[in-house]
């Protein structure tokens, strides 16, 4: 019973936090207000998180990098881009990523706008989350390789090349700049890296598979 209290009034503290980081910021929201409002007495928020409100925001982050991380390293949402046309699957990726971006836009923004707050940034699966590193994007184009739809090529740096697109879709939702207007150039963009990956009348789909 007490460990599902204390379990409990974790939540509740990471919850009011989020909120109050997001209404004034990192640096404007102190312990005391994180106390008071789940009712805690002054200090026992300590208890919980004995680095304060520190180690509240960096468990927001990874716990917002994880949740990013089981949506595109899920096995069956892969196989659900894997089994798209190239140009779909990567407007597919687009647009499911900047859902996700939306869904964490609070914590980002804060990011992004304080010093002190990137500061706390130090777990790669966090950095994983702000920068975009896509080694799931990787694992499509080496699935749709063994299945001879694209040629062979440098994976990681043709991940690395959509990683670059995602950022600064990031930068844009964060920053309120839309992309209204911008799907026939998307799509040209798409349709670009399509034919740079597809298979050359010349070239013979080899049968010598990818390590995983």
């Amino acid at each position: 019973m007490r460990e599902a209290q204390a379990a409990e009034t974790r939540e509740k503290l990471l919850s009011s936090a989020r909120r109050l980081f997001s209404e004034k910021g990192y640096q404007g929201t102190t312990v005391r207000e994180i106390n008071r409002s789940v009712k805690l007495a002054d200090g026992l928020l300590y208890h919980y998180f004995p680095d304060g409100k520190r180690e509240i925001f960096r468990t927001i982050l990874e716990e917002s990098a994880r949740q990013s991380a089981d949506l595109f390293l899920n096995s069956g949402n892969i196989a659900v881009y894997e089994n798209l046309p190239v140009v779909e699957m990567l407007e597919a990726v687009y647009q499911d990523f900047s859902n996700n971006v939306r869904e964490n836009i609070d914590v980002l923004r804060i990011v992004f706008r304080e010093e002190e707050a990137r500061s706390i940034i130090t777990d790669d699966r966090v950095l994983c989350m702000i920068r975009g590193q896509a080694p799931w994007f990787t694992e499509i184009l080496k699935r749709k390789y063994n299945k001879g739809e694209i040629r062979e090529m440098d994976f990681e740096a043709a991940g690395v090349s959509i990683e670059g697109l995602l950022f600064n879709r990031v930068v844009g939702i964060v920053y309120d700049l839309s992309d209204e207007g911008q799907y026939e150039a998307r799509m040209r963009l798409f349709r670009h890296f399509a034919s740079l990956w597809s298979i050359g009348e010349a070239e013979e789909v080899q049968d010598e598979k990818v390590p995983a």
